[in-house]
């Protein structure tokens, strides 16, 4: 599925600490050119070309709280407007660069595309968490193919084999899938131990549910319980930069005093920074496959429980759970 116009949403595009470097910083958005500027408590986003002769505004200097154009020396405040314009005597000429509305949520910063309410999302269970890190990342993929690798739970199997999850410790596990609105639930009941490394390092003897979480457009975030509430959480803001590229940050979440987070985070960073690499690998030479071959129809199988719900997200339209929800079992 390609997407042709930007999708309606919050986008995480940086970090808050990346506003206190000197110089401006470029990022691409569907495509469309962008400039971040300002501070970290007053971040500002605008068209990355200069209204009049289309300069990268990212290439020129922060003045204060306003950006200077490397071609003619415009400089413009963080609504777009035109603020000074060297040589001229007289009164500005009234020129606005094109502004983005911007919001700063759990050290990360949102540009909003199109005409949404409320602000960023953010995981229900993140008052309860003791740890709350981005990791940024991307990969040669679409945001389809993103948000469904981030939830899809059996390629784990073969992918992270042993990592997250190992073949020797499968069992019958019960699937329950709903959705509302944009959002769309997966819940795995009864996998118990999965076996894989990660699951060792958080001591989960006894996962009670795994919980796949799509919130359209860009939201994918996955969930580990145990008997005493979550152990693990994992949110993917998804940023395309093209239709076959996306990159975005991981949140990840760890509940328990912040030093013992902190502990489990640096052991854990490691197998966290090979799984993300294998899914890369994975995505782009899956993305390079599809256009050996020209046209290419992906099949929905048995086992593609989110798959549907993500295409009629990103779509516009109702996902399929909503009017169907649906109950399942398969070996874990």
């Amino acid at each position: 599925m390609n997407i042709d116009t930007p999708q309606y949403g919050w986008y995480a595009v940086a970090r808050s600490k990346d506003l206190k470097r000197k110089k401006p910083l470029k990022i691409v958005l569907f495509g469309i050119p962008l400039v971040l500027f300002g501070s970290p408590k007053v971040p500002r986003i605008l068209r990355d070309q200069c209204p009049h002769r289309g300069a990268a505004l990212s290439e020129g200097r922060k003045i204060g709280e306003k950006i200077e154009c490397p071609y003619h020396g415009w400089r413009f405040d963080g609504l777009g407007n035109l603020t000074e314009m060297p040589c001229l005597i007289g009164d500005l000429p009234h020129i606005k660069a094109q502004p983005f509305e911007v919001s700063i949520a759990m050290g990360l910063v949102f540009v909003k595309i199109g005409d949404v309410d409320g602000l960023p999302y953010k995981n229900p269970y993140a008052e309860k968490i003791k740890f709350w890190r981005p990791m940024p990342g991307g990969a040669n993929t679409t945001l389809v193919d993103a948000a469904e690798n981030f939830l899809d739970i059996t390629h784990t199997m073969v992918v992270h084999k042993n990592i997250l999850r190992s073949s020797k410790h499968q069992t019958p596990t019960r699937v329950i899938g709903s959705a509302k609105g944009n959002e769309a639930l997966v819940q795995y009941y009864g996998e118990g131990d999965a076996g894989g490394v990660v699951s060792a390092l958080l001591h989960e003897r006894d996962r009670v549910v795994s919980v796949g979480r799509f919130v359209g457009p860009n939201i994918a975030e996955v969930e580990f319980h145990g008997p005493k509430g979550p152990n693990f959480i994992m949110t993917g803001y998804l940023t395309p930069i093209d239709e076959n590229n996306v990159g975005g940050f991981g949140m990840l979440g760890l509940p328990g005093p912040k030093w013992w987070a902190w502990l489990k985070y640096l052991i854990l960073y490691p197998f966290i920074h090979l799984v993300h690499n294998q899914d890369k690998k994975i995505l782009a030479s899956v993305n390079r496959n599809r256009k050996i071959g020209g046209k290419f129809r992906d099949v929905i199988g048995p086992l593609d429980f989110i798959r549907p719900q993500i295409d009629a997200i990103i779509l516009g339209k109702t996902p399929p759970a909503q009017q169907a929800p649906f109950e399942s079992e398969i070996n874990l």
